[in-house]
């Protein structure tokens, strides 16, 4: 192995833990979404249905994009 694939893995590595703190990010938020929603049916409250799809689809998009891109760098590295 030279200092070119050291280097080369280190960014890998690098990417895996940038993207994968993004996916549990998004997990977070999902739970934050789904317990607020949970709450407001339950109190009664009115809700903003096509806002809370989109926030809920932007967030399945940025998740779904963070864990393919997590097993690109992890394939990467083998």
């Amino acid at each position: 192995m030279n200092l070119r694939d050291g280097v080369a893995k280190a960014i890998y590595v690098k990417n895996i833990v940038t993207w994968g703190v993004v996916a549990l990010g998004c997990i977070l938020a999902m739970g934050v979404f789904v317990k607020s929603f949970l709450e407001d049916m339950a109190a009664g409250k009115e809700i903003f249905i096509p806002g809370v799809l989109v926030l809920v689809i932007a967030v399945l998009g940025l998740l779904v994009a963070s864990i393919t891109r997590v097993v690109k760098y992890v394939n990467k590295i083998r």
